[in-house]
């Protein structure tokens, strides 16, 4: 542990406010944050330092997008955001207590009007003040994080304009939902390192088990049969797992017409199963709204399974 931590060090990140007495619901815009219990004491020092303009521009930079004058930011991103060594500022109980009771007496404001404000003053030359600078460097990094704001903000804002003239091309939207879903895992990444088995899925319609795809046979005979007109295709799999992962790969993402790779192990496939699943759910509608907003005639199913499977 050096003089910064990666935040899901030290809390599970379910958001950026302080909740703990405000009984405010959560959602996809307001988030909580839930300290583990090794960071316990320092809670007062983690929520100075997560409203303080060094955490804020450290946020911006890596955020999405601008989503009007602010950042579109999300558990992932806060999770891959460096934020100080709270223990730096144990010491420092009496100053933290006056900071926070200031920033919880008070709305918030944009950051254009929050680097006037004393108590994020102090809070940042706190920080400096423990990474060995200088006071005065405070200026710098409140200069460059008001006009860094104001220039990705700007360059959102044209975009948003130019795009919103004509509907996104097939391939523009993609490279949309690519730019603003880096998150998402790739199924190759996934299988990595895994034993798997590849198998041609072809282009036809699939007929699967009247039995349910999860059920055990005495056989041992897990086959889905492709039909196209007189001809028919069977596909074989070893276990029902195997045959589950594919169902949801042929039939919820509408992977067909390529060679497919499955793992072997039931565990495995489980776990795939399970990430794929969540994330799709996690995503799917947003990217849905997103291409709707560009008036962008892709199909999200297709895009999303482009994307994971890119």
């Amino acid at each position: 542990v050096g003089d910064f931590i990666i935040p899901s060090k030290i809390f599970e990140v379910y958001g950026l406010m302080d909740n703990r007495q405000s009984q405010v619901y959560c959602d996809k815009v307001n988030y909580a944050v839930c300290i583990l219990e090794e960071f316990k004491e320092y809670s007062d020092i983690i929520f100075c330092l997560m409203n303080s303009i060094t955490f804020r521009f450290f946020l911006d930079l890596f955020s999405r997008q601008m989503a009007g004058s602010l950042s579109d930011i999300d558990v992932n991103v806060v999770e891959k955001t460096l934020i100080l060594n709270p223990s730096l500022l144990k010491n420092k109980k009496k100053e933290i207590a006056e900071i926070l009771k200031s920033l919880k007496s008070r709305e918030q404001k944009s950051i254009h009007n929050e680097i006037l404000e004393s108590d994020k003053r102090k809070i940042d030359e706190l920080i400096f003040e423990a990474l060995g600078l200088d006071k005065k460097d405070v200026d710098e990094l409140y200069k460059s994080a008001s006009e860094y704001v104001k220039s990705k903000k700007a360059k959102t804002d044209s975009l948003v304009t130019k795009k919103s003239k004509a509907s996104l091309t097939i391939e523009d939207s993609f490279k949309l939902i690519q730019e603003r879903f880096s998150d998402i895992q790739k199924y190759s990444s996934l299988l990595k390192g895994l034993d798997n088995r590849k198998i041609d899925v072809p282009d036809w319609k699939a007929k699967y088990p009247k039995e349910g795809i999860n059920t055990h046979n005495l056989f041992g005979f897990y086959n889905v049969y492709f039909i196209q007109g007189n001809k028919q295709i069977q596909v074989s799999f070893e276990h029902p797992e195997q045959l589950a992962l594919f169902e949801f790969l042929n039939q919820r993402l509408e992977v067909k017409g390529l060679k497919l790779t499955l793992p072997k192990s039931k565990q495995d496939c489980n776990r795939i199963l399970t990430i794929l699943e969540n994330e799709y759910e996690e995503n799917i509608s947003l990217i849905r709204g997103l291409l709707k907003t560009h008036r962008s005639k892709a199909n999200p199913t297709s895009i999303y399974r482009d994307l994971i499977l890119d």
